[in-house]
């Protein structure tokens, strides 16, 4: 893989954001906007990768198996503060996702 290594904000973001059915220009546009330079086929390559490591398909895990593996790729980084959502990154992602909701929900069921 081409470009620097992901750190693993990043590739809990762009698994968070994948689950929840958001377009990889999206979550690319989401990361450029916390400081993180990704492109969409950056975004896609990552999460091809993730998959074919984990042996899954992410938009077919439950909720709880995406908390794990976002628990498994973050390791020890805090994820609230990189998920917790703006409105322009509502804005971005306007697939009719309400990240807002989600987010909350993620905090709720114990994620941090």
């Amino acid at each position: 893989m081409g470009g620097y290594e992901w750190t693993e904000e990043e590739k809990a973001m762009a698994v968070y954001f994948t689950f929840l059915g958001v377009r990889y220009d999206a979550i690319a546009e989401l990361l450029n906007r916390r400081g993180f330079t990704r492109s969409e086929k950056a975004v896609s390559s990552i999460i091809r990768s993730i998959q074919k490591d984990e042996r899954i398909a992410i938009r077919a895990l439950t909720r709880t198996e995406a908390d794990a593996l976002i628990d498994r790729v973050a390791r020890d980084s805090k994820m609230y503060g990189f998920l917790l959502p703006t409105d322009d990154d509502q804005r971005i992602v306007h697939q009719g996702i309400d990240i807002w909701k989600e987010y909350l929900e993620w905090l709720d069921r114990g994620n941090q």
